[in-house]
């Protein structure tokens, strides 16, 4: 009697399962079976994209998929330890700029300023001053304004056209 989400993870590298219950305690929300350092997407981020985009969840690259580029690759949490010296190698050949976007929290935060320090890229999160609305990420931001124009606006604000690869 309980609502759960399930994802299949499945690839040349394994076969893993993500389960989230959005209604569970903190502890229990989340279980998966997928490596902290596998990446869903791997390859989106390739040769081919002018932007490339590191984010945090399946919803999030979805959504940055369907209305900023498609050279979208998720990891697993918001933690630099996330990404493996080899991907962050391939993220950096594979994209004339490539940002981090996690939650604009202050673990979001601190998670994409590690990350761009680290590996010399960019972040972009959403707006800090919507935090007082319960806005952390872009879907989130998307539904405050019930549109996803200004959330697309903000992206061409920053130089980072929309759907351009």
């Amino acid at each position: 009697d309980e609502v759960a989400f399930a994802y299949n993870l499945k690839n040349e590298r394994g076969n893993w399962l993500k389960i989230y219950r959005p209604h569970a305690g903190k502890e229990d929300k989340w279980k998966s079976s997928i490596p902290f350092i596998e990446m869903h997407g791997v390859g989106n981020i390739s040769g081919k994209c002018d932007i490339g985009i590191i984010t945090k969840s399946i919803k999030e690259g979805a959504w940055l998929n369907k209305y900023i580029t498609s050279c979208v690759e998720i990891v697993q949490a918001e933690d630099y330890t996330a990404i493996t010296e080899e991907n962050k190698k391939r993220l950096l050949d594979g994209c004339k700029e490539l940002y981090i976007s996690f939650d604009s929290d202050p673990k979001g935060v601190s998670s994409c300023v590690e990350l761009t320090k680290e590996m010399g890229c960019k972040y972009i999160n959403p707006p800090k001053e919507l935090l007082k609305y319960g806005v952390t990420d872009w879907t989130d931001m998307c539904r405050h304004y019930d549109s996803p124009t200004p959330v697309i606006e903000y992206f061409n604000s920053k130089g980072i056209n929309n759907k351009l690869t």
